[in-house]
């Protein structure tokens, strides 16, 4: 006798049942010939795998085992209980990091990689912090008491004296719609061009100027009527539809920039060929010539609410055609005043104005925790101060009162996601700069020159806002070694590098050099970089390098929250004056409140000395890059002509790249002999063929960008016309591309485009 559950006969077994339907012998071959009690293990199956995925906790319990739920991703100690109090967040399954370094990119396009991977961290950190916040509540949140009457006798007296008609309308508070209500109501962003300022003038004096504005957001286009003379007043109100890709979006997420383009609409008539010569005499030929563009990001008009004032013009360098008798005219080169245009940018209906994060991170001075919580008292009284005053200048109808952001800042947030004082992050005796940035050509010795030479390589850097990247609106402030190993920062970033530098240079000059926290036109909240020499008194743009004279009418810094220097922090008790309250100087306490640094271990200055060997471009990958981008342009040019052929014009390269050459190292000197004699060169080139050009420069960016550059200048369209006899027309089209490494890796990208007459 035989036992039917013995291994050794299961091949006797499955001989056996031959004469089975077919289902039981597959069932016996699933279970190997063994005798299962299947009814049993159906009776002890108290649920089905189904009910196993589907729960949150046994899910979270498995992940947990495996290490995939880690501090950043818990917010409790121990497990919950119960399912329902786990979030589905806390069960996703956690992103991959890709590794950098087996990704099949440039070393450029590495670097960037890892400065995003760093981001991602400190966001997950500061999320973190938010999301505990959220479960403390203060006084007022939880005590709701009435607040006390106060009747103001004045306010209630006024009316019977003042006039029945006022020749002032009154003043009028702009009500805000909540962001619940946006998915409702339809926004617009309302674009007031008014005037502009020293726009280019042809070198032609036959010809008459002839501008207009066109303004471009999420892909929609207006334009202002056309005026005349380099002076011209529009005054035209443009209206653009806003949307959210989703319902869920944040405004202050949006990347989505407002560009304002100013054109020359140029029309002038040709001699007719071919058929239609017989027929009329003349063909009218209309083109758009660039003059210059301004990008606001549509973070900065949400934030201020209104972007209002002087916006200063972003001209190319040489626009060949323009602004003199052509590339070796001085007057062409150096404009005493840069084009400017003055707008009034607001959303209709306003939206409510994102609140500021109010969570205090762990600091650093862990030591003089005591004295970091008075000084935070100290703004805290003072900013309410403020906040009153302006509040009762603005009740009254005679005071002319703009309304801005007050926020002085003595502790900023670091890479670490630590509280520090703003002092610290500048050295006494500044950070100096590459020597070799002044070693060009020739060696430069005049101190102006030399702090041209340095704003221009610290606005080389790319700028890259962290402002949508925080919630509550938080700015991580990068030391000057982690901006320029990771090349990308905001305005902090590039005003502390800047300012280091202007540090180092000042030494022993009497110049004193301050970082400037406060309100500028268009960017609102900033940082800019004072400096103080006697009775002159400038104002540094550190993210484009540029110089104002601070009680001049062209100075895009409005308000002064506090000034920063290596030994402490002076906060305005005066924003409401503006930049006049530089007069005064720092040692009136009627206008100055000084938080002199400690003298302790733990606020000596973090920065440490920059090392400026090597960088993420070789100098045998710059020829690549050029051809790389320059192969591009052709190619994206042709795309944008699809109905007409688009010829090159490929003679003159050499002049061409040597007046890109000596513009990138003369540009603080545009008189340099060398720089002139490739300008003639230039001119004996192109002088009698050229229609337009324009010779650009901008700071490594990505590839798209540069085409978006480009586009907006819309080279591209002159010409687009083709003869009914000719197939071919009659322009043609020069693109060259010059790549200046300096060092640490740090590009300079010069683009020389140009439209010429064909012979």
């Amino acid at each position: 006798m035989r036992d039917p559950n013995d291994p050794a006969f299961v091949r006797l077994n499955l001989n056996a049942a031959l004469g089975q339907d077919p289902q039981q012998q597959q069932q016996q071959q699933l279970t190997g010939g063994y005798c299962r009690l299947n009814f049993f293990e159906e009776e002890f199956g108290f649920c089905s795998a189904e009910d196993l995925d589907t729960d949150l906790r046994f899910r979270a319990l498995i992940m947990r085992d495996r290490g995939d739920i880690g501090v950043s991703s818990s917010r409790v100690l121990a497990m919950p209980a119960f399912a329902s109090l786990i979030s589905k967040e806390m069960v996703e399954e956690p992103k991959r990091e890709t590794d950098v370094s087996r990704t099949r990119a440039s070393d450029l396009q590495k670097m960037r990689m890892r400065y995003e991977a760093k981001m991602r961290y400190v966001r997950e950190q500061v999320t973190e912090a938010f999301n505990a916040a959220k479960g403390y509540r203060t006084y007022e949140e939880v005590i709701d008491e009435a607040k006390a009457v106060v009747v103001d006798i004045l306010s209630l007296l006024r009316p019977l004296f003042s006039r029945k008609r006022p020749l002032k309308p009154a003043r009028e508070i702009v009500s805000r719609t909540p962001l619940l209500s946006l998915a409702m109501a339809p926004i617009t962003l309302s674009v007031n061009i008014i005037d502009a300022i020293d726009l280019p003038s042809p070198n032609d004096s036959k010809q008459i100027l002839k501008p207009f504005v066109e303004v471009t957001f999420q892909g929609n286009t207006l334009r202002t009527a056309t005026m005349s003379g380099t002076n011209p007043d529009w005054n035209a109100s443009l209206e653009l539809p806003f949307r959210l890709r989703n319902a869920t979006q944040k405004p202050e997420t949006i990347s989505d920039p407002l560009v304002l383009k100013v054109f020359n609409d140029r029309t002038y008539s040709r001699p007719a060929e071919g058929q239609q010569a017989a027929d009329v005499g003349s063909v009218v030929v209309q083109e758009k010539h660039f003059l210059g563009s301004v990008s606001i990001p549509f973070s900065t008009v949400y934030i201020n609410e209104k972007v209002q004032g002087r916006l200063q013009l972003r001209v190319p360098d040489l626009v060949t055609g323009y602004g003199g008798s052509g590339a070796g005219d001085g007057a062409a080169r150096r404009r005493p005043r840069a084009p400017a245009l003055r707008v009034f940018i607001t959303l209709q209906p306003h939206l409510a104005r994102p609140g500021l994060l109010q969570q205090a991170f762990d600091t650093v001075h862990e030591p003089a925790r005591q004295w970091v919580r008075a000084t935070k008292n100290t703004l805290s009284r003072l900013a309410d101060e403020v906040a009153g005053v302006m509040r009762q200048m603005q009740s009254n109808p005679e005071a002319q009162v703009e309304e801005f952001l007050y926020h002085p800042r003595a502790f900023v947030v670091s890479m670490e996601v630590k509280e520090v004082f703003v002092s610290c992050y500048l050295s006494p005796t500044g950070l100096a700069p590459p020597p070799e940035l002044f070693s060009r050509g020739q060696e430069v010795t005049d101190p102006q020159h030399k702090k041209l030479i340095i704003a221009n390589y610290v606005s080389l850097v790319p700028f890259v806002s962290d402002a949508s990247a925080f919630p509550g609106l938080i700015d991580i402030w990068n030391t000057c070694e982690e901006f320029m190993d990771y090349q990308a920062g905001d305005e902090e970033e590039h005003a502390v590098l800047l300012a280091n530098y202007l540090l180092h240079l000042s030494q022993g000059t009497g110049t004193q050099i301050y970082l400037a926290l406060g309100n500028a036109v268009p960017e609102g909240s900033t940082a800019y970089v004072v400096e103080v020499d006697g009775n002159d008194k400038y104002v540094w743009n550190p993210s484009l390098g540029l110089r104002f004279n601070a009680m001049g009418d062209r100075c895009p810094l409005i308000s002064i929250d506090c000034l920063i220097s290596a030994g402490g922090v002076y906060i305005n008790k005066k924003p409401f004056e503006g930049v006049r309250v530089l007069n005064y100087g720092v040692t009136d306490q009627n206008y100055w409140l000084h938080i002199e640094k400690p003298n302790e271990r733990t606020f000596e200055c973090i920065q440490q000395p920059i090392n400026y060997s090597g960088g993420p471009v070789g100098d045998s990958d710059i020829a690549n890059i050029e051809y790389e981008i320059e192969i591009t342009l052709r190619k994206a040019i042709s795309e944008w002509r699809p109905r007409v052929p688009t010829l090159w014009y490929n003679a003159g390269s050499r002049e061409i790249r040597d007046l890109l050459k000596y513009m990138e190292i003369y540009h603080y000197n545009p008189e340099a002999s060398q720089l002139l004699a490739a300008r003639e060169n230039y001119n004996k080139q192109f002088a009698s063929k050229i229609i337009v050009g324009y010779s650009m420069r901008v700071g490594y960016m990505s590839t798209d960008e540069i085409l978006q550059e480009v586009r907006n200048t819309k080279l591209h369209e002159i010409g687009m016309y083709v003869d009914s006899s000719d197939a071919v027309p009659k322009v043609q089209f020069s693109c060259v591309v010059y790549l200046h490494k300096y060092p640490k890796g740090v590009l300079s990208i010069r683009l020389n485009l140009m439209a010429l007459n064909r012979r």
